[in-house]
């Protein structure tokens, strides 16, 4: 997770928490810290998930194909009995 951060913001991350004086303004701090690393880390996904959705394959059958046949290629199960009361 420390692939992006510079030493210069570990040391001023550093510097930051020994200017602190007890232990309760230490854990928060680092409770501080630890949900803007989850926070980052969820829009980094978020990012990720799009850009999957966008190289995602778009599958498009063939005009010849029959309904039913396309539906066995893209594996819809019992497609003649789900459409069955359709018309």
């Amino acid at each position: 997770m420390l692939d992006n951060v510079s030493i210069q913001q570990i040391k001023l991350i550093r510097h930051e928490y020994d200017k602190l004086k007890t232990q309760k303004q230490k854990d928060a701090y680092i409770d501080d810290l630890t949900d803007q690393v989850y926070e980052r880390r969820h829009e980094l996904y978020e990012l990720w998930a799009l850009q999957k959705e966008e190289k995602a394959p778009v599958v498009k059958m063939p005009s010849h194909t029959s309904p039913t046949k396309s539906a066995k290629i893209i594996g819809v199960k019992n497609y003649e009995h789900s459409n069955k009361h359709k018309f």
